[in-house]
């Protein structure tokens, strides 16, 4: 996510991860070849700000 975990040590901003965000995630994933069952490299998927919270 491009914000800080709400946990962080600096007080930077951070806002949560909604349910939703990461449904869509998992669902873009999928679509851009991620196998969650297949052992290998990490996969890289980069959300837009418009993504967030639906």
């Amino acid at each position: 996510m491009p914000f800080a975990h709400p946990g962080n040590w600096l007080g930077l901003p951070s806002q949560p991860v909604l349910p939703g965000t990461v449904a869509l995630g998992v669902r873009q994933a999928l679509a851009a070849g991620w196998l969650p069952f297949r052992r290998g490299p990490a996969f890289e998927l980069l959300l837009h700000d418009s993504s967030y919270g639906r």
